[in-house]
């Protein structure tokens, strides 16, 4: 955070503040978006959980309405009993586990959408550098012009690459357990979806149903926003590449393939080299996890 404030201080012209308040505005919105989904459906599971008792007393009947809790758990206790005790270990079970994995993964969009505004900013910067008025002056003014603006998007450029380093190096071991804890939760609720549509138990299968879905848009977000900083970084080399830097004094020329040569190998955000955060890397999610199920339901008949 302390990096990402010190890249905002660096800022002075309105456009690249502007850049970086819009991805602050995405996040902004992206961010209420999911605590506001996560928070609503477990309001919806305890409505639907409690729904005998609401129509007890809305709509009563002569005895009370079969109870039955929707996720299988075993408390070791008699549920009737204690049936108020243990919807409300799930009501606090299921806020504070979804907090942390709403905040853990939006915090860690955050700071790939932080990567892909760094660089957008050294492409405009990048675009900016060689104006026709600056290419017109003469030749000592100009070179000092063009050196003090390409040598402002070389450092941006060079901020970018070392908060992309820092992301793969100190949440390589959370990236990794996020993918293995995803691919094999993913597998067994498919699984379990499937029993429970053959048991026909549709009250629990549609609860492990929309508990699949939402894995798969979990793991769709953080994979396009690994496209996003793939995709920008693509951007920014071919701006550099189709930019008027031919027309620069050879000195600045220098200053470019600095840039051009790291742009070649495309910033992103990597697990050990093996999984890249890409639409391609969700493709390959997706596929294992069917791969994995179809492996098991195969076992399992």
């Amino acid at each position: 955070m302390e990096q990402m404030r010190n890249d905002w201080n660096l800022l002075k012209d309105k456009l690249e503040i502007d850049i970086i308040k819009k991805y602050a505005s995405y996040m902004n919105i992206l961010t209420i978006s999911i605590i506001v989904f996560c928070y609503i459906s477990i309001f919806l599971y305890i409505i639907f959980q409690r729904l005998p008792f609401i129509l007890d007393f809305i709509l009563p009947v002569n005895g009370s309405r079969p109870y039955q809790l929707l996720m299988i758990t075993e408390y070791f206790v008699d549920h009737d009993k204690y049936i108020q005790f243990i919807l409300l270990h799930e009501l606090l079970v299921g806020y504070i586990g979804l907090t942390a994995v709403g905040s853990t993964g939006t915090t860690f969009i955050i700071f790939m959408s932080h990567v892909c505004a760094l660089l957008e900013i050294t492409s405009y910067r990048i675009e900016n550098a060689f104006e026709r008025n600056i290419l017109a002056m003469p030749n000592p003014k100009k070179q000092y012009l063009l050196h003090r603006r390409i040598a402002h998007a070389v450092v941006m450029h060079q901020r970018a690459a070392e908060f992309n380093e820092f992301l793969n190096s100190a949440f390589l071991v959370l990236f990794s357990l996020l993918i293995a804890v995803g691919v094999s939760s993913v597998t067994l609720n498919l699984f379990l979806f499937c029993r429970l549509i053959l048991l026909n138990d549709i009250g629990r299968a549609s609860i492990i149903g929309l508990l699949t879905f939402a894995y798969f848009i979990y793991m769709f977000i953080g994979n396009y926003w690994g496209q996003a900083v793939i995709n920008n970084g693509i951007d920014l080399f071919k701006v550099t590449y189709n930019g008027s830097w031919y027309a620069a004094p050879l000195s600045n020329q220098k200053l470019l393939l600095f840039i051009m040569q790291r742009g070649r190998e495309h910033l992103s955000i990597s697990c050990f080299s093996v999984f890249v955060a890409s639409l391609d890397g969700f493709a390959t999610l997706s596929s294992t996890v069917i791969s994995y199920f179809m492996v098991m339901y195969s076992t399992r008949q």
